[in-house]
């Protein structure tokens, strides 16, 4: 789900809900590119910060609570990582994997 979808402000409830659940039982969560919208919708981002590369005014706009970075090319904020865009989403996962694994096979 991204593009049109989340311009529209369409994102899926039953999606939503789900991560609402999901997330209390998560060591972490995390988006790519426009997932950012549904961890919003979904409150798990308020009060934290978050980024996006095309749509940080809409995200803003659309989600006062949540803080939004223009400049990174991914934001972790506490347990909660949001990407970019989905390019950045491949620097973010390789964030991940050292945090698990070192950065030897990060790298």
């Amino acid at each position: 789900m991204g593009g049109d979808c989340i311009e529209a402000g369409k994102e899926d409830t039953a999606v939503v809900r789900w991560l609402q659940r999901l997330a209390t039982r998560l060591r972490r969560v995390g988006s790519i590119c426009t997932g950012a919208f549904l961890l919003a919708r979904a409150g798990l981002l308020n009060g934290r910060y978050a980024t996006h590369w095309k749509y940080c005014d809409l995200l803003a706009r659309r989600y006062p609570a949540v803080k939004v970075e223009r400049d990174p090319i991914f934001v972790r904020d506490g347990n909660v990582y949001t990407s970019a865009g989905v390019t950045a989403g491949m620097e973010m996962v390789l964030a991940l994997v050292e945090e698990d694994a070192g950065s030897k096979l990060a790298l």
